[in-house]
């Protein structure tokens, strides 16, 4: 089973991987509807991936076949799918996720194309893909959930996109997309679902745990298993939510997490840089933290190398980031705990490292200050020397050749005159 969805006379549906079952109020199986090659009215092939009810009638999204409505009175089902030739159709035929806006138009995300916003009749789409002049770009490709925002707008979960909201106009146009990701604190860009709290706070199941998110703040706390979360992955749309509690689907099981909690920020773990190593003329000179000082000088063709550690104490892989200047962007490094300097340009640096621990909070390190020392030739009172004597020498020789000419000139004046 990969998707569920109740109907208004107490009807449930279930997509999986085999189609479409069917089950009445109490429980009793009504029907499966299954792919049948070459009938007319048949659902598509596919997994069942996403169900949403439309009055008495279902819209269901199928992966790979595309957007199908089943009429309750008949059973058929209508078909709506990408067509190259249709710029109104939808952008892609997976589809992975559904939602009825207020106004009575139809969000479609897809697997490998973005999301679309359909009018029903005619059904025609706006494409948000990144793809069409006039509509804004979503930003990613895969889309995993969609959730009202409370305020007509929209909620985007995306699979490597981190979170987006949709900024909707006065006159119900999309304006563009915010975005929430790791830069931000959430755990991970690859969200799976979006549940929402009693204070407004946004509940996010990733590949590595939970996030909970307060858009208007920003605030953000993370439960991984370090904090005591029973498991880390979570399952791309299986989530719910009713009045007291919240449900998310993982790997493991169901997590069920009691509404209303109160947002308790976890203070970051330290970031400390627990070693230099400086390479002159082949000798290497190692510093522990102890002897590491504030400010020191290196020649331009020393070798330095940097070590450094998130205090976190727990088994958890770490990302780091680093920059030279307190100007500059962050320079991801993944995982690596180490870094390099080779062929600096002379002048002075201040080497932050920042990085995240186990619970998905940055910390940046104490910045290492540093002077890359310039060799003879090129510091600048040699080259004001070098300058200086390159005019001395261009003087000098104009004075030479005025005196050469001035010379010639007298000669040619008293030969002149002789004649």
């Amino acid at each position: 089973v990969v998707s569920l969805a109740a109907g208004r006379d107490g009807a449930h549906f279930a997509g999986t991987t085999a189609g479409l079952f069917r089950h009445a109020a109490d429980g009793s199986e009504l029907g499966l509807d299954a792919h049948v090659d070459g009938a007319a009215g048949s659902i598509g092939a596919g997994y069942v991936s996403a169900l949403l009810p439309a009055g008495d009638d279902l819209w269901v999204g199928v992966g790979g076949s595309g957007l199908f409505r089943r009429d309750a009175a008949t059973g058929r089902f209508a078909s709506f799918r990408h067509d190259p030739a249709v710029p109104g159709s939808l952008s892609g035929d997976y589809i992975t996720a559904l939602h009825d806006g207020p106004d009575g138009r139809l969000w479609v995300g897809t697997r490998s194309n973005g999301l679309n916003r359909c009018s029903v009749a005619p059904f025609t789409c706006e494409r948000f893909d990144g793809r069409h002049a006039g509509t804004p770009n979503l930003g990613h490709h895969h889309v995993t959930a969609l959730r009202a925002d409370g305020r007509g707008g929209l909620w985007v979960a995306t699979s490597g996109g981190g979170l987006r909201r949709a900024q909707l106009g006065d006159d119900g146009r999309v304006r563009g997309f915010d975005r929430w990701g790791v830069d931000q604190g959430l755990l991970s860009d690859g969200v799976m679902s979006v549940e929402s709290d009693a204070d407004g706070s946004l509940w996010l199941a990733t590949r590595q745990g939970l996030s909970r998110l307060d858009p208007v703040s920003g605030r953000v706390v993370n439960h991984v298993p370090q904090s005591g979360l029973p498991v880390s992955h979570f399952n791309t749309g299986a989530s719910a939510a009713d009045e007291r509690y919240l449900y998310f689907g993982s790997v493991g099981g169901l997590v069920i997490v009691p509404k209303g909690q109160p947002l308790r920020l976890r203070p970051p773990s330290p970031v400390v840089i627990t070693g230099i190593e400086r390479l002159v003329g082949g000798r290497s000179v190692t510093l522990a933290p102890g002897e590491i000082e504030a400010r020191f000088e290196i020649g331009i063709d020393e070798v330095l190398a940097a070590e450094f550690a998130v205090l976190d104490f727990t088994e958890a892989a770490h990302d780091y980031a680093y920059r030279l200047h307190a100007e500059d962007a962050w320079l991801p490094l993944g995982r690596r705990r180490q870094l390099t300097f080779v062929g600096l340009a002379p002048g002075r640096y201040a080497l932050e490292v920042r990085g995240r621990d186990a619970f998905g909070r940055w910390s940046a390190s104490q910045p290492l200050g540093f002077e890359v020392v310039p060799p003879l030739w090129m510091t600048s009172w040699f080259r004001g020397l070098a300058l200086a004597a390159v005019v001395l020498l261009a003087v000098g020789v104009h004075l030479v050749r005025l005196r050469s000419l001035r010379a010639r000139n007298a000669v040619l004046e008293r030969l002149q005159s002789q004649r």
